[in-house]
Formats: C-alpha cells, sequence, structure tokens
C-alpha cells in the first residue's frame, strides 16, 4: 500500500511540477482534496481502522468524488474530482481522470480500464 501511495503522489508531483519530499506529500494531502481522496481510497482498501482515524482527523476528501472501484494500478490521479464517481472493475496503471466523469453503474455495467488512459471532462462509461 505505502509503495502504490508513494506512485500516486510521484505522480501528482509530476504533473503539477513539484519536488517529491514529505513535506510536499503533507501539503499535497492536507490541500488537494483529490490526492486526499486517493490516499484515504488506497488506505481503506487495506486499513480500515487508519482510514477511520485519517478521515476523522483530516476530513472525508472532496465531497463530490467516489472511487468505489477496488482495484485500482498504480499512479492514479484525479484532477478536479467534482462531480466524478469512478465505479469499474478494475483501473490499470498510471489512469488520469478528470472532472464530471461518470464510470459505471451500480451491480449492472463495470467497464475495465487499461494502463495509460486518460479520461476528460464529463465522459460517461
Amino acid at each position: 500500500m505505502i509503495q502504490i501511495i508513494k506512485d500516486d503522489f510521484i505522480r501528482y508531483c509530476t504533473y503539477f511540477k513539484i519536488k517529491p519530499t514529505i513535506i510536499s506529500f503533507i501539503k499535497m494531502y492536507l490541500l488537494n482534496s483529490c490526492f486526499h481522496s486517493v490516499v484515504l481510497h488506497r488506505i481503506k482498501s487495506s486499513n480500515k481502522t487508519l482510514y477511520y482515524i485519517l478521515r476523522l482527523c483530516t476530513g472525508r476528501g472532496q465531497s463530490c468524488l467516489y472511487i468505489l472501484t477496488k482495484k485500482v494500478g498504480k499512479g492514479f490521479m484525479v484532477h478536479h474530482g467534482f462531480a466524478t464517481i469512478i465505479n469499474a472493475e478494475e483501473i490499470g496503471n498510471n489512469c488520469l481522470i478528470y472532472q464530471q466523469v461518470t464510470i459505471g453503474m451500480k451491480g449492472i455495467y463495470k467497464p475495465v480500464i487499461g494502463d495509460n488512459v486518460t479520461i476528460t471532462c464529463g465522459e460517461k462509461y
């Protein structure tokens, strides 16, 4: 889990042209609601106790970003996650998702998203 969060963080740093340090990680976690939501999603998958402690201490993240996919590859990034629902069967490595995206339906249709995919604003799958 730690390595995958680190890979996600490095992807965010590369995108925003920020040097990856522990200070920049803390700043990004506290100030970037999409990164915050991605980190909480990663932690929730492996340690529910830590997830609830972090959620209690730092909040829920972006309230309009819902990540329901259990298997998400490394380097996952959501940029401006407003009004975004992600419910895919699986997401590959280095996936970038922009705002107002809806992926999948509850129990009916859950697409598989491959590696190195960018899903732009307003897409519906």
